[in-house]
């Protein structure tokens, strides 16, 4: 018999509001390529155990990014000579990303070619997905293109980084 995977597994939720307990040991596990309902009474914390999962899936999407995004500091720790060079390069080139992407202003807002560079950038998609996970609202697009991002990133800084780790060991 096949193990069974799970897209969602979360056991022993619990949560309260000073001191009343609204959750408290709840177990949820959506099958991969299931339909997940929860249904019960008005009250008894549905909702905030969807917002709760919501909330561990978006700090798993943060952690999947920034360990994407650790290989560039590698490579740049690799390269660099010393840690002044590479607090100054990291900073020329995270800066940018960070500073035109909607995790600090709306991109309706920019110029257009800033916009354009905006609806691109992957710290856009990052933090709206991000946003969206925490707030509610369309998740999917932007989680699959952050999800898409990292991949990329990763595939474009990880071969490079080893092989400046291997030649300087």
């Amino acid at each position: 018999m096949c193990p069974t995977t799970y897209a969602l597994q979360a056991e022993g939720l619990a949560k309260r509001f000073k001191v009343t307990e609204a959750l408290a040991g709840v177990d949820l596990a959506a099958r991969t390529g299931s339909v997940l309902g929860l249904l019960g009474p008005n009250g008894a914390a549905k909702t905030t155990a969807v917002r709760i999962a919501r909330s561990l899936l978006g700090a798993l999407l943060l952690v999947v990014f920034a360990a994407a995004v650790s290989w560039s500091a590698v490579l740049i720790g690799m390269l660099a000579g010393d840690a002044e060079k590479v607090q100054a390069f990291g900073f020329t080139l995270i800066f940018p990303i960070t500073f035109t992407s909607s995790a600090f202003v709306v991109v309706d807002t920019l110029p257009g070619r800033l916009q354009a560079f905006s609806d691109v950038n992957p710290v856009t998609h990052l933090s709206d997905a991000f946003r969206w996970l925490l707030l509610g609202g369309p998740v999917i697009e932007p989680v699959m293109w952050s999800l898409v991002r990292a991949a990329g990133i990763t595939l474009v800084f990880c071969p490079p980084s080893m092989r400046a780790y291997r030649a300087k060991v």
